[in-house]
Parts: structure tokens; C-alpha cells; sequence
């Protein structure tokens, strides 16, 4: 049909269509350019670049390009639909909110928009751009209207967990997986409720048929390790990994068992992976929180490692690791991270404040499992001994070092403690 009327536009947007189902990425694109070059106002092209940029995971350009699908015609659904969840990719979350709106605006809240919504508006709740109310509407009524979308219950029990609403939660994941048994989203979500619930029999026995559905799924893996781990098999949950210590999340995970089993030579094996995931651009806290855990432990090695990380990143780890310390790990673990991080930092305002607690021999138990100590971190140990409120310097977020000097000047003497 092109090649009796090259210009036939129906024609090329059915073959683009065709190629793309194909996986011909390179042949689409280069007759979408082509395309553009003669008239560049076209918004579903524009769409469908973006969505040939996505398949080569080159996402903030299909962003871009999306966005310009969305300008050239404001109510192009599928358009404002793909800029929805690109924009939640590339970690424009209040964007995605604002394109998931318009998306249930044009359609007038169908399925698939209504469900698109849910999962989206509950990121928003976390920057404070959407309200969780708004999320669990839209999911009560991608349910209502379609009953049987196992996708819909998927989406009303990622809500629910937000509200904590664990049974609520629960029954809606079930459902899901009723509906869809081969879905991989809601049999992890679910697995993930019973984990973070202390359900570790029903997490791991829904891992393993998981896994044996899906055995090259890697979240089931670090799911399921991370279950052997909470119940102290680090074996089985090393064994899980062992083909799998190569992707810098497995390697994660691995360095976290080897660390909590503590066997001869693992501490160093724990080290070696932290630095094959700092090496190949993993992220550099994750690794800095095992290699903290192991410093606060005794490691010399894995001190050394720390003194190797960028000073920004390992002042960030050190802030979180003393503040993890205190409520977790214990008085010896937390007296040498004060001692390590003041070494580094000689001059931060709240690493002193670590440090004079630690030379006043403040004892620090971890925090018995079910009980709440009343405030955070270094602060809520300081309050413990006396010391006034505002001198927390290790709490959420720190607003003011100059202010928190003021207050340290204020605590008595180390010299007298």
C-alpha cells in the first residue's frame, strides 16, 4: 500500500504499530523521525517515539518526548496516559500525579485510568501532592466497575497499605492473585505484607510457589532471602542468591546475611561485595550501611573502607548509622560509629554531640522488640540523661547546625562526666 501511495498516512501508522509489536524499535523510529522531519506537530507520533525511546530505556529523552505529545494535543488520552507513568520512572512524582488527573478528566474515570491513578496518587502522598483519600477512591472504583481486573484489587491493596489497613490489605492482594495466579505484582505485594507483618512461614511457603512459577524473578529472590534472613537461616538465604550476587541488589542482600551470620572469613567476603556494587555504580549508601554495620561491629577492614567513600555519602551514612545504632545495635556498636564519624568529621556539630555521649559512658540498649521509645535516635538518648530537647542532633532531619551548636555549649562538661 506504501509503495502505491508513499503519503498514505494510515498505512504508516498501521506499520509503525506492526513494528513495534515486533520489537523492530530501529525500523520504527527511523520512520518516525522521518516522519517529524516533514511535520512536526504530530502528537501521536511523538507518543510513539517516546515509546521506542522507553523500549531502549533512554527514559528522561521518552519523557521529553511525551511531553511534547501532550502540548502539540492537551487531550490526547494514551499520551497523557504514557506521560503518567514515565514521569513516575524518572522520579517526577508531582508530575505524575498532575498527568494522572488529566488522564481521568479525558476518560471520565474508566478502568484503566481510574487504576493508573490509584498506584500514582499514592506515590504523591509521600511528597504531599495527593492525598491518600483521593488514591483509595479512585481504587474503590476501578473495583466497583470492574470487579473481576485482578489489577483493580491490586491497586486497592497497594492503597491499603498505605493506610495500614493490613486486613483490608491482605483480602484485596488475595483477590488479586485469585484472579490473575500467574501475576508476579500482587503475589510479591502480598509476600511483602506477611514479611513486614512477621508472617515468615505463609511469606516463605507464597515465595517458593512464586519461584517455582517464576524462577528467574529476582525481587522473589531478595524477598525470600530477606524472610531467611528475619528468621536467622542465613544458609538458605545465601543459597537463594548464590546465582544471583552478580546484579548489586542480590549482592546487597548477600552482604547483609554474611554480616548477621558471622563466620569465619564472612565479614570480608561482606566487604568485597560492598565494593563490587560501589565499583560498578550501585548504590553508594546501601553498600556504606552494611560496611557501617560492620565498622560499629569491629571490622578494621571495613573502617578502611569507609575512609575510601566520598565524604558527602559517607557523612550521610555515618548520620544514619549512629541513629541506627542507638535504638538497634547497642552501646558498643554506637561508641565506636561516634568514634569513627568524629574522626572524619571533627567539626560537624552532632557527631560531637555523639561523641560526648559516648565518653560519658551513656549506656544504650537496643529497644526491646513491640516497645516505642518516645522520640528518635541520639536525641531521645540524650533526653534519657537530662539533656534538653533541642540538642537532638541525630533526629529525622537536622534544621540548623549553628542553632544545635548553641545547644551543645550549653550541656555540661565532658570532662567532669
Amino acid at each position: 500500500a506504501l509503495a502505491l501511495v508513499p503519503a498514505w498516512e494510515a498505512a504508516e501508522d498501521l506499520l509503525l504499530q506492526l513494528l513495534l509489536e515486533q520489537g523492530k524499535t530501529a525500523d520504527a523510529r527511523a520512520r518516525i523521525h522521518r516522519r517529524l522531519w516533514q511535520r512536526a506537530d504530530q502528537s501521536d507520533l511523538w507518543r510513539l517515539l517516546a515509546i521506542t525511546l522507553d523500549q531502549r530505556d533512554r527514559l528522561e529523552t521518552a519523557f521529553y518526548a511525551c511531553q511534547r505529545a501532550c502540548r502539540f494535543d492537551p487531550d490526547n488520552v494514551e499520551a497523557h496516559r504514557l506521560l503518567g507513568w514515565l514521569a513516575h520512572r524518572t522520579g517526577r512524582i508531582a508530575k505524575a500525579a498532575e498527568s494522572a488527573r488529566r488522564t481521568v478528566a479525558l476518560t471520565g474515570g474508566d478502568v484503566p485510568a481510574a487504576i493508573q491513578a490509584a498506584f500514582l496518587l499514592e506515590a504523591a502522598t509521600r511528597i504531599g501532592t495527593a492525598s491518600v483519600a483521593e488514591a483509595a477512591t479512585l481504587a474503590e472504583r476501578a473495583v466497583f466497575l470492574a470487579p473481576s481486573a485482578a489489577e483493580a484489587w491490586r491497586a486497592l491493596g497497594h492503597v491499603r497499605l498505605t493506610q495500614h489497613r493490613w486486613e483490608d490489605a491482605e483480602a484485596a492482594l488475595r483477590t488479586a492473585v485469585e484472579l490473575a495466579p500467574d501475576g508476579l505484582d500482587a503475589a510479591r505485594q502480598l509476600a511483602g505484607l506477611f514479611l513486614g507483618r512477621g508472617r515468615l512461614a505463609e511469606a516463605e511457603a507464597r515465595l517458593l510457589h512464586l519461584l517455582r512459577q517464576h524462577p528467574e524473578d529476582k525481587i522473589g529472590r531478595l524477598l525470600l532471602a530477606e524472610t531467611y534472613q528475619k528468621n536467622c537461616r542465613y544458609d538458605d538465604g545465601l543459597a537463594a542468591l548464590a546465582a544471583w550476587q552478580d546484579w548489586p541488589d542480590g549482592a546487597l542482600r548477600a552482604a547483609w546475611l554474611l554480616a548477621d551470620r558471622a563466620a569465619p572469613g564472612d565479614w570480608a567476603e561482606a566487604i568485597a561485595l560492598c565494593q563490587q556494587v560501589i565499583h560498578v555504580g550501585g548504590s553508594v549508601k546501601a553498600a556504606g550501611e552494611v560496611l557501617a554495620r560492620l565498622a560499629g561491629l569491629g571490622s578494621v577492614e571495613a573502617e578502611a573502607a569507609l575512609d575510601l567513600l566520598p565524604r558527602y555519602e559517607a557523612w550521610k551514612i555515618y548520620r544514619h548509622a549512629l541513629r541506627v545504632a542507638v535504638y538497634r545495635y547497642g552501646h558498643g556498636p554506637f561508641c565506636r560509629l561516634a568514634r569513627l564519624a568524629q574522626a572524619r568529621f571533627p567539626d560537624e556539630a552532632w557527631i560531637e554531640t555523639a561523641a560526648f555521649l559516648r565518653r560519658g559512658s551513656m549506656r544504650i540498649s537496643p529497644r526491646p522488640r513491640g516497645r516505642r521509645r518516645r522520640g528518635t535516635g541520639i536525641g531521645a538518648c540524650a533526653a534519657e540523661r537530662g539533656y534538653p530537647r533541642r540538642a537532638r542532633p541525630c533526629a529525622v532531619m537536622i534544621k540548623s547546625a549553628l542553632l544545635i551548636w548553641r545547644a551543645i555549649s550549653t550541656l555540661p562538661c565532658c570532662a567532669a562526666c
